[in-house]
């Protein structure tokens, strides 16, 4: 599911071209008459909203974010805390959602690099401990299988 801005939400939302100038003019149009722009599951399908309706149900409309950051403008060296990765379901979700295998269709957010099986470890290795013992073999064996296709 591609990552989108909320002011390109707002311009895919009016039907203009996604420009500064026209995020600025689109955005002022939204708050004047105290609304947001949210969306419920897909957010390539965004609407307008009252504000408190948002407030009141937080679990259900969700926002964009203003801005996103790429991937690697900022230390790239930190660990992150918080939510570590416990089980391979979960690390596996986590590689679908950061290295897409196709292209999403949004240079604003995506830059298209090649990863080494190495490097994508070494970024996984923030989120989770489950590889510190069993390396990169065992990595390259969850994250790269694929279930063998049947025949009919």
């Amino acid at each position: 599911m591609p990552t989108i801005t909320r002011g390109q939400a707002i311009c895919m939302f009016y039907g203009e071209k996604y420009t500064k100038e026209n995020v600025a003019i689109l955005t002022k149009r939204i708050e004047d008459a105290q609304v947001d722009i949210c969306y419920t599951d897909d957010p390539n399908n965004a609407f307008l909203i009252w504000e408190k309706k948002v407030n009141q149900q937080p679990l259900r409309y969700h926002t964009y974010a203003d801005e996103i950051q790429k991937p690697g403008s900022n230390d790239d060296t930190s660990v992150i805390t918080g939510f570590p990765l416990t089980c391979s379901a979960q690390i596996v979700q986590f590689l679908n959602m950061v290295y897409l295998a196709d292209n999403p269709g949004n240079e604003e957010l995506y830059d298209y690099q090649q990863e080494t099986q190495k490097r994508i470890l070494s970024n996984v290795w923030k989120y989770t401990t489950i590889f510190d013992e069993k390396g990169i073999r065992m990595f390259g064996r969850l994250a790269f299988w694929r279930p063998p296709k049947t025949t009919t």
